[in-house]
């Protein structure tokens, strides 16, 4: 903590301590949200064991392990449940099943879709995606881009990050812009790139996950001040890999503040996950890890 000004540092263990606290995501929770799924009627219909043994789990991503340590875990959840694993299922007429700890943009989920079925023969079909956690604004982006499938989504939280509600979003939107060079140094570059950003209407901390806006803006603006500042001292940064986290979209960055027992999403903000010559305060696995 001794990376951030000395008059924020309570302030912002304070709110990290009450946002994990909703946020972070347990192998046990995540392990007891897999088993409720196995046996729900509302999702497998009345008889969830021939649903699960019918299901065709997409084993398709080629960077990283997080799905295949989701499939793994459901396997076992399966076997507790009914005696059978993943690999003993799958039907010609059973629902795909697209299993990662989070959807965040939806850019992967997107990409992995489309390299699995370029040429659309599944089209039509329903694809169910459980993930420990499921932004609102990727739902609606993979559901307009891949219209021509049926999709189901299962999660444990639910996170509002759609433009359209930033005033009561779950993620981190400023705002206001912090009196600090490297910040507003940014800002002009959003802003000569067409691109200022869009702040937030204060007054509202979002949800729960907040436990005020005093504190949310706490987060927000030292968060900020410090991704601009990481940026600016490590050469090897993308210009995706935005201040509040990866987005390819122009702007401060995405803002989760979702953790899972796995990893920090490098859509999390810069001053979580950066590494050197920044101490980063949860370590990040990459996906080559």
């Amino acid at each position: 903590m001794g990376q951030f000004d000395s008059t924020a540092r309570d302030a912002i263990l304070h709110e990290l301590s009450h946002v994990f606290g909703q946020t972070y995501l347990s192998r046990a929770t995540v392990a007891d949200f897999l088993a409720s799924l196995a046996k729900s009627n509302k999702v497998a219909g009345p008889d969830p064991e021939d649903f699960w043994r019918g299901a065709n789990f997409l084993n398709i991503q080629e960077r990283g392990q997080s799905q295949k340590e989701l499939l793994d875990l459901f396997s076992g959840v399966l076997k507790a449940q009914y005696g059978f694993g993943i690999e003993e299922c799958g039907s010609a007429g059973g629902t795909f099943v697209y299993l990662d700890d989070g959807v965040f943009t939806g850019n992967r989920l997107l990409s992995d879709l489309e390299l699995w079925d370029p040429s659309r023969k599944h089209r039509g079909t329903r694809i169910h995606v459980i993930a420990a956690a499921i932004h609102r604004g990727a739902v609606h982006y993979v559901q307009s881009r891949l219209s021509d499938y049926s999709f189901r989504w299962s999660r444990v939280l639910q996170l509002e990050n759609r433009k359209s509600e930033k005033n009561i979003s779950d993620v981190l939107w400023p705002a206001a812009i912090p009196d600090d060079e490297l910040v507003r140094e940014y800002c002009e570059m959003l802003g000569g790139e067409g691109y200022p950003p869009t702040l937030r209407r204060p007054g509202k901390s979002g949800s729960e996950f907040f436990s005020s806006e005093p504190g949310r803006q706490a987060l927000e603006e030292q968060f900020l001040k410090a991704g601009c500042k990481i940026r600016a001292l490590n050469p090897n940064l993308n210009n995706y890999q935005r201040p509040l986290g990866n987005m390819v979209l122009r702007g401060l960055g995405f803002g989760t503040l979702v953790v899972t027992y796995r990893n920090c999403p490098n859509n999390a903000p810069l001053a979580l996950w950066a590494g050197d010559p920044w101490y980063p305060l949860l370590p990040r696995k990459t996906n080559w890890q």
